[in-house]
């Protein structure tokens, strides 16, 4: 490249740096300025006149005027790179920004094979930004990420799970569930009351004459039976297979990736199993309730009633510990209704060889209704081992009663337990506040604080207790383990009423 020529024009010097600036463009003409150029420079005629300066001092001039015009231009290029870094970063964010647009406008359907391959692009994405995860990441995590893709296989199961979502897929419910709405907790509520039923009436039925075999009303116990079980089919069908859930600290609403975590999950398998259709053996055998115990399987739609219930109770008081001991004590008295339903069976089977003992329940001129009262009084007793019952005489009876010594033993341990708890989180604030209270007084008495001061501070720990019931705690102290965000969202909350009322929020 050819030298930089500088003009050698008379200008004056106030502006001669500047208009020899903005000449040099690029970082190659300032390579290409040498000393001789600025040393050629020829000045307004003041300077002309004044050919007496010293060559050394005005190539020192010289080398400052040129360290300055390298620095200027070199700081305009870092300044252009900057910014050309800054422009990428915005595009960047940008693409990122609309494929997540893109992900939440559009969710997935993988019956699509190009949204298959995007989707499948997005994840290997995810995987280079994220590389820590498929690193720590389990084989089984890997495993079910890649069989949620798709039903793979020709097995039972397989095919089952591909009709299930065909039907759902056509159904047209698609909408996420979300577990802590009040419309899911009176769901389970249903649900709840349906599984309670089959578990009090199947046992009754099969154990006593009044109920065995459908003798009285059996029109009305499969008509109740069967609405148990179209709840139990649309639990699985519409409401399990859309149960919203976190993944990565995000929500996952798409409806096939619901719907394939609970086919891969054993709660399906069950629930399966719970509507096996043994009901068609009536047609063989008669109406026997025993073809309904797989019912019974269902036991998750219970617990999940109890925990969408602490929930909701949790949302409203600080302590769901009544709702827990009513929860234990229900199934006390589930688990002594089935020890009585066996009871009289065993007992029933002891009458029938031959055994007639104190131990064995004399059915025989009793009134149909006192023979489960009975057993259930019987149970209970062993269940709570008050004693004073008959002694059992032979091996299966003792093996009967030490069985239900044992469960007792279990269960009433758990209720303690509970119940200890609640009494102990109702006095533990109280024992706090009074510990406080007396090593801040013992405080004040080592140091001679005046009696006024004591008694100031003694009122405001009062006050503090009987208006909050509890110590007085720093906010930031008690919410410092949350992210900033929901610290500022539940700050925005709190404080939403007082702002309101601003001019300037307004």
């Amino acid at each position: 490249m050819a030298k930089h020529t500088i003009s050698t024009k008379r200008i004056k010097r106030p502006h001669a740096y500047e208009n020899l600036i903005s000449s040099l463009d690029t970082e190659s003409d300032l390579n290409d300025l040498t000393l001789e150029n600025l040393t050629s420079l020829e000045f307004d005629q003041s300077i002309e006149e004044d050919q007496q300066i010293n060559k050394s001092v005005a190539r020192s001039y010289s080398n400052l005027i040129y360290e300055s015009l390298s620095y200027d231009i070199r700081r305009q290029s870092q300044v252009s790179s900057i910014s050309g870094q800054l422009r990428n970063l915005r595009r960047k964010f940008s693409d990122r920004t609309d494929a997540i647009k893109e992900i939440i406008h559009q969710p997935p359907d993988y019956e699509d094979n190009a949204t298959t391959a995007s989707v499948i692009v997005r994840e290997e994405k995810q995987q280079q930004q994220f590389p820590a995860r498929s690193i720590f990441a389990s084989d089984s995590e890997s495993h079910a990420s890649t069989t949620s893709l798709a039903i793979e296989g020709n097995g039972i199961k397989q095919r089952l799970q591909r009709i299930l979502f065909r039907c759902i897929r056509k159904s047209g419910f698609r909408k996420p569930v979300d577990t802590d709405s009040n419309a899911h907790l009176i769901w389970l509520t249903l649900v709840a009351m349906a599984y309670l039923y089959n578990f009090i009436s199947i046992p009754l039925r099969i154990a006593f004459p009044i109920w065995k075999n459908g003798e009285r009303n059996i029109w009305l116990w499969m008509l109740i039976d069967y609405l148990c079980d179209v709840l139990y089919l649309i639990d699985i069908f519409f409401v399990q297979t859309r149960i919203k859930y976190l993944e990565n600290g995000l929500w996952t609403t798409a409806f096939r990736l619901t719907a394939m975590k609970y086919f891969h999950s054993l709660r399906f398998v069950f629930d399966c199993l719970s509507l096996l259709p043994l009901d068609v053996l009536y047609f063989l055998f008669g109406f026997h309730a025993i073809f309904r115990l797989t019912r019974l399987l269902k036991i998750r739609s219970l617990t999940d009633f109890f925990r969408s219930c602490d929930r909701w109770v949790q949302s409203f008081f600080a302590s769901v510990r009544l709702v827990r001991i009513l929860a234990l004590l229900l199934y006390v008295i589930l688990s002594v209704h089935v020890y009585a339903c066996i009871y009289f069976l065993f007992s029933n089977y002891e009458r029938r060889n031959g055994v007639d003992n104190g131990w064995v329940y004399k059915i025989e001129n009793q009134p149909r209704m006192s023979a489960y009262s009975y057993s259930f009084y019987y149970c209970f007793k062993i269940a709570s081992t008050i004693g004073n019952i008959p002694s059992p005489e032979t091996g299966p009876e003792y093996v009967f009663v030490i069985t239900g010594y044992l469960l007792a033993l279990f269960i009433f341990a758990l209720l303690i337990g509970q119940i200890r708890d609640v009494f102990q989180s109702m006095n533990q604030r109280r024992s706090e506040y009074q510990n406080k209270v007396e090593q801040v007084m013992q405080y004040l008495t080592k140091f001679g604080i005046p009696k006024t001061v004591q008694d100031r501070v003694r009122n405001w720990f009062q006050y503090n207790w009987e208006d909050r019931n509890t110590l007085v705690e720093d906010d930031d102290t008690t919410l410092s383990f949350l992210p900033t965000t929901l610290q500022t969202e539940l700050a925005i909350s709190i404080h939403y009423d007082t702002l309101s009322k601003v001019q300037l929020f307004q």
